[in-house]
């Protein structure tokens, strides 16, 4: 699908639903994360992308271009790697590892599940891999819960600053 080009005038309203969305996705998580935290993990990682397209919305305001093309709109990566800008590493996980977020590259050390679009897909599917899985990346409640209310917290930062 192609990146959308979007009239500045119409930003601000988008930034504002992104939010919303966002804020909805994570209270639902917040409801999930004791009774069924794979279904929270599915809702987080929602959210945090929401917020994501909301930080792309925003970064396009911010450039001043009329109309500008938002680069990556319909791609997760994009849109979980604009949410990383601002949000703490460690707020995105959805268990610890043994290393911290913060401090070491996820690439060489254990440094817990992140929220991203395999980790959300391997909870919502049936796969195969030589035996059957469903939801295998780990999802540590406390963690999931903790990094819930940091992730609504900075929605709501944001909801004041950049949809005004």
């Amino acid at each position: 699908m192609a990146d959308p080009t979007i009239p500045r005038s119409a930003l601000s309203l988008g930034i504002a639903k992104c939010l919303e969305v966002a804020g909805w996705r994570l209270r639902e998580a917040g409801g999930l994360v004791n009774s069924a935290p794979h279904t929270a993990a599915i809702l987080f990682s929602f959210g945090v992308e929401e917020f994501g397209k909301a930080a792309l919305l925003h970064e396009a305001f911010q450039a001043g271009d009329d109309p500008v093309t938002i680069k990556g709109f319909y791609d997760h990566k994009t849109k979980l790697t604009a949410a990383g800008r601002h949000i703490a590493p460690s707020s995105l996980l959805l268990s610890q590892g043994g290393f911290d977020a913060d401090a070491f590259d996820p690439a060489a050390f254990e440094v817990g599940q992140r929220a991203d679009a395999r980790a959300r897909f391997s909870s919502l599917y049936v796969d195969w891999d030589g035996e059957w899985s469903q939801g295998s990346p780990v999802v540590d409640k406390e963690t999931l819960g903790r990094n819930i209310t940091a992730v609504s917290e900075v929605v709501l930062a944001k909801r004041d600053s950049w949809a005004s």
